[in-house]
Formats: C-alpha cells, structure tokens, sequence
C-alpha cells in the first residue's frame, strides 16, 4: 500500500489524496513512507485516522493513528487500551 500511495503522490502532485483501508494496511503504510523501523507503539484503533504530507522529498507524519473524532467509552479494538479486540 505504501508504494500505491507513492503512486498517487506521483500523478497527483500538490493534489490531497485520501486512502482508506484497513488497520494492518495502514500501518504497512506508514511505516513504508515513514521509513520507521519500529511502529510497535504506534497504536492503530478502528477508523484511526492518519495524516502524512510530502516536503521536500520526505514523508511526515502530522496525525499518526489519531482516533480523536470518536467517543471516549466506543470500543477501539485496541487490546493495549484494555478493550477486547
């Protein structure tokens, strides 16, 4: 998925491009663009929502597995968080 989003970024540049997907997808991803190592503490709910823009060549991260938008008691799948997944 990372190279698919590299893709986008290549037809559509200074474009906004949206990708939805899953939880392991999107991580995959972040991790491909972001060239991390280790996303073992990035924490990756339901409708977790990231955000990455390109400068100057690189990658960064401004919303990394946000789930800000949902309520406090919604269940996030998160076994980290004390929730059933």
């Amino acid at each position: 998925m990372g190279a698919f989003a590299e893709l986008c970024e290549e037809k559509y540049p200074g474009e906004t491009v949206v990708l939805c997907s899953h939880g392991g997808p999107v991580v995959g991803c972040f991790e491909f663009l972001m060239q991390a190592e280790d996303s073992s503490e990035l924490a990756c709910g339901y409708t977790a929502i990231f955000v990455l823009v390109k400068e100057e060549g690189r990658w960064r991260g401004l919303v990394k597995g946000s789930t800000d938008h949902l309520h406090e008691n919604e269940d996030l799948g998160l076994a980290t968080a004390g929730k059933a997944a």
